[in-house]
């Protein structure tokens, strides 16, 4: 007897073992592998977000320190006084209350000054965190990230060009904060690097991820991306525990509830682990989409983003089908938006840009994309339609804008449309449109057509 049971026993520990391993090897270990493979993905789509969104609050400041920069009239009274038509004190008395005005119109602005040989004309906020930061006089815009203590900042050189000569300059310091809010909110620690320290994470010898801007290590997740016309990085970096801390918790219930449960509640502890790796599942696909949709659309306009543009153009989504007829580009740029955003303020120019992405959404069909490409700039994919249909559909649009009373200032757009013949093509019936779009505003100034009343 004794015999037996020590048989039955002995068969016991053995199915026992079979069991665990079957189960740690066949369920436990895949679905933690995925689970951790899933969580990581989806930190790589919530840090192209939170890229996608520095990268268009840079745009948003560089856009309203280049109006500032090119109001004409105060451009006119700096030649006057380095002509020593007027003395400095008058040059300073015309140029404040305009310039104050137009500095009031941007968001979030913190300090701001105006330079005319290496002297300060007029100056908003705090100068003093400008001042830390020496820039040569060139006559590109330029701009820089900066960190005091805990807060970040972007800091903007842009000139005052006449006749493309740099005949003095601003520094404009804008506050990151809100962004940055929406960074930490994703539990994500944000850190701006030069050449130096983003090569020493790039190097990092422990792991690189498949994704060319992934990287961890023993303890942290980052992703690493240069910020474009700039010689800093951006780095976004997150604690590995946090990162995968709920998987761990989920994957080390399951092990111990296995081995108290044993054999018995084999099947109920393996159903109660598939239901919550499904709905952890759903949970990240649920962020991914948002995020996804974040980084697809452009902020301010609802519009299509560039970067949307960039990956459905690999894909050839669009590239004409052979049943579907031929696809039209149309490049659309907004008659007279630098003098609505000199005449009236860059907040006014921001709903002049709302307002056309909108009318033209509501006048294009369901199949068709909308896209903002930059600035003013829209490219318009009109999905299997002819010539002709293109021209009658743009013109719908251009005659609403001019007779619609619903936005108080006249509007109207330019337009050039080309029509899309294989891939190879895209780029250069982009540039072609972009050409016609030209002609099309050409033409306009020529007719004396051009000016807001």
């Amino acid at each position: 007897m004794e015999q037996l049971l020590k048989y039955i026993k002995r068969i016991l520990m053995i199915f026992l073992m079979m069991c665990i391993g079957v189960t740690y090897f066949g369920v436990y270990f895949p679905l933690k592998t995925e689970l951790e493979k899933k969580t990581i993905e989806n930190f790589y789509l919530v840090s192209e977000a939170n890229e996608n969104l520095v990268n268009q609050f840079i745009t948003r400041c560089v856009e309203g320190a280049k109006s500032i920069s090119s109001r004409t009239m105060i451009k006119k009274q700096i030649v006057l006084y380095q002509d020593e038509r007027i003395t400095f004190e008058e040059l300073v008395s015309y140029t404040e209350p305009l310039y104050l005005e137009g500095i009031f119109a941007l968001d979030n602005i913190k300090s701001a000054k105006r330079i005319v040989n290496r002297q300060e004309v007029v100056g908003y906020g705090d100068k003093e965190k400008i001042s830390l930061f020496e820039i040569r006089e060139e006559d590109k815009v330029a701009f820089e990230i900066i960190q005091f203590k805990e807060d970040f900042f972007i800091r903007v050189y842009s000139p005052v060009l006449n006749e493309e000569k740099v005949v003095g300059y601003d520094l404009l310091l804008f506050d990151l904060s809100t962004v940055i809010q929406k960074v930490y909110e994703s539990n994500i620690h944000l850190l701006i690097l030069d050449e130096k320290e983003a090569k020493e994470i790039r190097n990092n010898p422990i792991y690189q991820d498949q994704k060319e801007f992934l990287v961890r290590t023993e303890d942290t997740s980052g992703y690493l991306k240069k910020i474009e016309s700039s010689n800093q990085y951006l780095f976004l970096e997150v604690d590995e525990w946090k990162l995968l801390h709920r998987i761990k918790s989920i994957t080390k219930g399951y092990a111990i509830s296995f081995l108290v449960i044993v054999i018995i509640f084999v099947a109920l502890t393996n159903g109660l682990t598939v239901y919550v790796t499904r709905k952890v599942m759903r949970g990240i696909e649920k962020s991914r989409g948002e995020y996804k949709e974040i980084m697809e659309k452009d902020a301010l306009t609802c519009a299509y983003s560039r970067t949307f543009f960039e990956l459905m153009s690999k894909e050839g989504a669009f590239i004409p089908k052979v049943k579907e007829g031929v696809n039209l580009v149309v490049m659309v740029d907004i008659d007279n938006f630098k003098q609505i955003n000199d005449t009236f303020g860059h907040a006014k120019g921001d709903e002049a840009l709302i307002y056309t992405a909108d009318v033209i959404k509501r006048k294009i069909r369901e199949k068709d994309y909308i896209i903002r490409y930059g600035g003013d700039e829209f490219l318009i994919f009109l999905m299997g339609c002819t010539q002709d249909i293109g021209e009658k559909m743009m013109k719908s649009i251009n005659d609403f804008l001019l007779h619609d009373k619903t936005f108080e200032i006249p509007l109207s757009i330019s337009y050039g449309i080309v029509e899309i013949r294989n891939q190879d093509k895209l780029y250069q019936a982009i540039e072609e449109a972009d050409n016609k779009m030209y002609l099309d505003k050409k033409g306009k100034i020529n007719n004396r057509r051009y000016e807001i009343q």
